[in-house]
């Protein structure tokens, strides 16, 4: 998603798309088209903001006539892996300490999940949840903690208009 060629950004974002039309894709892939939001290319941007709409949609009406399957597809879900893959980020330090462009990841991501719901309030305590956990690899421990707490942040943001 964040390959210098444009065309091979262009290419990952078609095959995100393909591959989350299926509902046995895990609901973590979601998190991936998040890295699309600071592309270049603003067709790529606009492709990647598009497909996620869709992707977040798809998986809320499959929420609806598959009560089973609810917890393992809903798009909430995913808030975590993207938070974990924003604070391996090998540029999360240049971002410091304003994380302008991880503020443009979470933002990019959390607007379409957000606009699907009325459950915000959900959307808050995941981020509160996981906000407590440390990472595996202790050094990113920090790192996820902000995060979290910028999507918090930005879920109360996006709430505001509802």
């Amino acid at each position: 998603m964040q390959d210098t060629e444009e065309e091979r950004r262009k290419n990952a974002i078609q095959y995100l798309t393909k591959a989350l039309r299926s509902p046995s894709t895990p609901i973590q892939f979601l998190a991936l088209y998040a890295l699309s939001a600071t592309d270049p290319s603003s067709k790529n941007r606009n492709e990647a903001r598009i497909q996620l709409e869709s992707a977040v949609k798809l998986r809320r009406k499959l929420m609806e006539q598959y009560d089973g399957y609810a917890s393992q597809i809903t798009p909430e879900t995913a808030i975590p892996y993207l938070v974990n893959i924003l604070a391996h980020h090998k540029d999360y330090e240049k971002d410091l300490p304003e994380l302008a462009t991880f503020s443009m990841y979470l933002q990019f991501f959390l607007t379409p999940i957000c606009a699907t719901t009325s459950q915000l309030s959900y959307i808050i305590e995941v981020c509160t949840e996981y906000s407590f956990l440390d990472d595996v690899d202790e050094e990113y421990t920090d790192n996820n903690k902000e995060l979290f707490n910028r999507a918090i942040t930005i879920v109360k943001e996006l709430g505001h208009g509802k």
